[in-house]
């Protein structure tokens, strides 16, 4: 009697979640490193607006955003999972984050055109765990393009607003620009008091032959005691701009080239020969 071969098992049906989560092929690896990478970028700018804050409870509420996206970006995309995003998670991404912390009593620190970057970001990787229940490797790598475009922009904003706060921070090298310091108007004077009387005084004693020569001559003389002064008011100006990056051995450095073409000048920007006194807005020295 011949025997019956046993009937072959029925084939499985198998969704494209139960290949991900048995095995990743290589277009899902690389659509998950490429999310992981973005998000990973994404919470860096985001922790950069955080160190920004005046407000520390801010701060913290945008460190914990950032920690959200690389989590939603990377751990949260589980293939073969539910695709659903922790409560916990869901809330730090939420669109308020653009207020900070609602107990701070202040506004978020953020420049113009960085608050829709922000929002963007947080909406996008909120949106990632969700692709494992479609076209992982398609949708993924979308959503990854467009958290990398979203950065891209809120990095154009944030390197904008950086621009233009060291623009306002620099200061006025020449003597006399700023009517409303009055160290800087005290140093003017004694400048011009000095160029003053050493054009009257050479020219006194130049006589009356050829007078242009004469004036000539007391110019010269007006310019060499008026220069050093004018250069050690920008030398020491100059040691307090930000877009220099100096560090304290720099920025002592250039004080002391200052104090040495004119200490007097230099006191008198610096305060010292007036009532010991420095302005709110006074410029500090490196840390």
């Amino acid at each position: 009697m011949t025997a019956i071969p046993p009937r072959p098992p029925a084939p499985r049906c198998i969704s494209a979640s139960t290949v991900h989560a048995d095995q990743p092929d290589g277009a899902v690896l690389t659509a998950l490193h490429r999310a992981r990478t973005a998000g990973e970028t994404a919470a860096a700018w985001v922790r950069g607006l955080a160190d920004r804050q005046d407000d520390d409870l801010h701060a913290q509420a945008l460190r914990r955003t950032a920690d959200a996206i690389e989590q939603a970006s990377h751990r949260e995309v589980v293939p073969g999972g539910n695709g659903h995003l922790a409560e916990q998670l869901r809330h730090a991404l939420a669109a308020d984050v653009l207020l900070g912390d609602l107990t701070a009593g202040t506004a978020s620190v953020l420049a113009q055109g960085e608050r829709l970057p922000l929002v963007a970001v947080c909406a996008i990787a909120a949106a990632m765990p969700g692709t494992v229940l479609g076209d992982l490797p398609r949708e993924l790598q979308m959503l990854a393009a467009d958290l990398e475009d979203a950065v891209r922009t809120g990095d154009t904003a944030t390197e904008a607003a950086g621009a233009r706060a060291l623009t306002a921070a620099r200061p006025r090298f020449v003597l006399g620009s700023d009517d409303n310091d009055p160290f800087d108007h005290q140093a003017y004077q004694r400048v011009l008091d000095r160029g003053s009387e050493a054009f009257e005084i050479a020219l006194h004693y130049q006589g009356a032959g050829q007078p242009v020569h004469a004036r000539a001559e007391a110019l010269h003389n007006a310019l060499a005691v008026m220069a050093p002064a004018v250069a050690a008011a920008a030398i020491l100006r100059a040691s307090f701009d930000p877009a220099l990056g100096l560090d304290l051995g720099q920025w002592e450095h250039l004080q002391e080239v200052a104090g040495v073409l004119d200490l007097d000048v230099v006191e008198d920007l610096t305060g010292a020969n007036g009532d010991g006194l420095p302005l709110p807005h006074r410029a500090e020295a490196p840390r």
